[in-house]
């Protein structure tokens, strides 16, 4: 029997794990296989359809990857389960209490799902039926979609917030459930490639022209430990975060002239607790162009104003939830994460998707799939697309200060 079979016959009996409003419908599996994989998860799509009224819904199904990344998806999923049952429900209650006018409706519908070993699965509503997409390719993303992004994520960390201002003893027992998967990975495969990629990042200056600036730069021996380094958050204004946001976990809908009209937010198995800074420097340095890195500034007065408007709405005072003043200086010590994984994010961009993938299949021998990934990675970095991208990064950082 072929992996995607046996996983499709284990996924034909996931209906009573589902929850209970969809115990009356009937379920059906798509039986193409999947309709993409990624390190942590493969994708099958499917439809469940009222007994009754035969409303069909269009779902998609996460489950482990054939290939092995790690040894155990346990933790993995159960941080995505509890996220979407649990944690995302009690902050849709809190929306509801107080009787938000445009409640937060940027996560997809979350239908079930399982955490126990070897029988993994998360069940979402698909939102490519939906008319949701992703980014397109390897471009930068244009100054209506950041906008759209920091609007978002300003109204995403308000509510845990407010919600933890208020109910503090309840916000601290969610997030003792969740697990830094980050640090479960451990990321000893991304160290040398980002310092690679850092490498060549700097070696795009002038050395005549950028002294300065490479001698700043320089002065950051060890990338992935000064990114590990900022990611240690120990400030005192944390809040939950979406903890991958990347261009690969947001999907957005236009309207039929091509105007952006909606954003979801997807992926939340590296969610955890910590500084608001670390989603938006990921997105903005993994995204933003040069002309929008000049105007971080204009970036951070957006999100802090959707901010402090949405913690006003939910009857908080914003100058004592998180100040702007905090926010400014946190983005000073905490983006060097943003940075990091914004360069090596490029590089994944401009890659062999299948590259990418295999970098991290365990069932390929270490040496086969660290050398084609390197020398693909070398080719990659000493082109003009990643080279431009990475000089304005590193630019950018140590003319604001970051460096």
């Amino acid at each position: 029997m072929s992996e995607n079979e046996s996983v499709y016959r284990r996924l034909c009996n996931i209906l009573p794990s589902l929850r209970s409003e969809y115990q009356h419908y009937t379920l059906q599996i798509d039986r193409n296989g999947t309709i993409t994989t990624r390190l942590l998860s493969e994708f099958f799509t499917g439809t469940l359809t009222n007994k009754d009224s035969g409303e069909v819904t269009h779902i998609v199904i996460k489950v482990v990857p054939a290939f092995s990344f790690i040894k155990s998806y346990e933790e993995i999923y159960r941080n995505e389960v509890y996220l979407y049952s649990q944690i995302f429900d009690e902050l849709n209650k809190f929306q509801k209490q107080k009787e938000v006018k445009d409640p937060i409706t940027n996560l997809p519908n979350y239908l079930g799902g399982h955490s126990s070993a070897n029988k993994e699965f998360i069940v979402l509503e698909n939102l490519s039926i939906a008319g949701y997409k992703l980014y397109h390719g390897n471009e930068c993303l244009t100054p209506e979609h950041l906008e759209t992004i920091f609007k978002t994520y300003a109204r995403f960390h308000a509510l845990s917030f407010v919600y933890k201002h208020e109910y503090p003893d309840r916000f601290q027992q969610m997030a003792n459930e969740l697990v830094d998967i980050v640090k479960l990975l451990n990321g000893k495969e991304l160290a040398q490639p980002i310092a690679t990629a850092y490498s060549a990042a700097v070696n795009s200056f002038n050395a005549a022209a950028d002294a300065e600036i490479i001698k700043k730069l320089r002065d950051v021996s060890n990338i992935r430990e000064v990114a590990a380094t900022g990611r240690a958050y120990d400030g005192d204004y944390a809040c939950l975060i979406h903890g991958n946001c990347s261009m690969n976990n947001l999907m957005f809908k236009y309207s039929k002239s091509g105007d952006l009209e909606h954003i979801k937010m997807i992926d939340f198995q590296l969610a955890y607790i910590s500084t608001p800074v670390h989603d938006l420097s990921y997105i903005f340095y993994s995204g933003a162009s040069k002309a929008d890195m000049d105007k971080l500034d204009y970036y951070l007065d957006l999100y802090y104003n959707t901010f402090a408007s949405f913690v006003l709405e939910l009857g908080a005072n914003p100058k004592e939830i998180y100040p702007y003043e905090a926010l400014k200086s946190e983005w000073k010590k905490y983006s060097v994460i943003g940075i990091a994984f914004g360069i090596i994010g490029w590089v994944k961009k401009l890659m062999n998707r299948d590259e990418v993938v295999n970098m991290y299949n365990q069932n390929m021998p270490r040496d086969i799939r660290i050398d084609s990934f390197r020398r693909q990675m070398l080719e990659i970095c000493n082109g003009k697309p990643f080279t431009e991208q990475a000089n304005a990064i590193c630019r950018h950082a140590v003319e604001y200060g970051i460096f």
